[in-house]
């Protein structure tokens, strides 16, 4: 008689078979195993900013003075030759006064058609030209010449009188330094009144600001503009102003 033979099984499915057996017999004896999670919450720092100012003033000793320039002809040309007339004398009488030739800039140029609206057809009258000029003078007791001089010379409108100061970055040292310590107490104080703990200074963020106090005061002048007497300019002070923003962790 034939013995029939038994299917092959294949060793990986034997091995299985094997490590669960192992396995079942293990944990009848010895019991489930235990495992043991621990966790661990991370906060993270919330935080905390404060501003401070710092303030320095400057005695400025650059002015930039801005004249205006109008004048009306038949044609173009003649507004145009009597433009530039004025501004060569207006140029060259204020380098006698000791300001450089660098310094004498033509900020625009613009000429304009005049027209006649009395009638029903509208018809070019003459020509208008407007010119502005910006003066820049480092000489402070000057300020008020250059403006009489220019006016004397055909300028009839003084559009804007500014001031700078040169090196001014020692005041923004300054100002920025005040800013800090300001921030500073700033922020021990609120700590202190609130409750909150300060931790590690985590960034800080600058700004810059100036503002002129000057105090320009003008008198008339003969050049058409009315009454006797000159231009009469107080630079004032430049206020150079710092706020620093500083970013703290709070534990």
């Amino acid at each position: 008689m034939k013995i029939p033979t038994l299917p092959k099984i294949p060793i990986p499915i034997t091995t299985s078979v094997i490590v669960f057996i192992l396995l079942a017999a293990f944990f009848k004896f010895y019991g489930p195993i235990q495992l043991n999670v621990s966790t661990k919450s991370v906060t993270q720092p919330s935080p905390f900013s404060v501003v401070g100012e710092g303030t320095e003033y400057t005695t400025p000793d650059t002015a930039i003075v801005a004249l205006g320039i109008t004048i009306d002809a038949n044609t173009v040309l003649e507004a145009q030759n009597k433009a530039n007339k004025t501004i060569n004398d207006i140029k060259n009488a204020v380098k006698k006064l000791g300001v450089e030739d660098k310094n004498i800039k033509t900020t625009n140029y613009n000429i304009y058609p005049n027209y006649d609206y009395s009638s029903s057809k509208k018809s070019i009258t003459g020509y208008n030209v407007n010119i502005g000029i910006s003066i820049t003078t480092e000489n402070m007791s000057t300020i008020n010449d250059v403006i009489d001089t220019a006016t004397n010379l055909g300028a009839n409108e003084v559009r804007n009188i500014s001031f700078d100061v040169k090196d001014k970055q020692k005041a923004i040292d300054n100002a920025t330094k005040l800013a800090i310590k300001d921030a500073k107490e700033k922020a021990q104080k609120i700590a202190k009144e609130s409750g909150i703990n300060l931790g590690k200074l985590m960034n800080v963020y600058i700004s810059e600001s100036s503002n002129q106090w000057a105090k320009p005061m003008y008198s008339a002048v003969d050049s058409g503009m009315g009454g006797g007497g000159g231009t009469e300019v107080e630079p004032g002070q430049t206020e150079i102003k710092v706020q620093a923003t500083l970013f703290y962790e709070t534990l």
